[in-house]
């Protein structure tokens, strides 16, 4: 019963584009409960509860090197800040090149 209400109440709030509701419903039931709603969910959903278990808000990011506007190498870790905020998006995707 607990799945159904929380998959129905994740379904509901996609329809009117909670997105915030939704974000709460899965970082404090679905990933910290570890439900099984992958299966049922949507594929929106689903890659947002693979997102929240791999890196879930208050973790430690993993290191990575990309190039940098020059074309040279920069890891995370080589940068001497006390906070980063690291953005991902998708070219392909016309919301993110906005």
């Amino acid at each position: 019963m607990y799945q159904h209400l929380t998959r129905y109440l994740i379904d509901g709030f996609k329809k009117f584009g909670f997105e915030e509701c939704i974000n709460y419903i899965l970082d404090n039931y679905v990933v910290k409960d570890d439900l099984c709603l992958d299966e049922k969910a949507g594929s929106s959903i689903s890659m947002m509860i693979e997102q929240k278990k791999k890196l879930p808000i208050g973790s430690t990011v993993p290191d990575f090197t990309l190039p940098d506007s020059s074309g040279s190498p920069l890891s995370l870790t080589s940068l001497d800040a006390e906070k980063i905020l690291i953005v991902f998006y998708s070219s392909s995707c016309p919301h993110c090149r906005q």
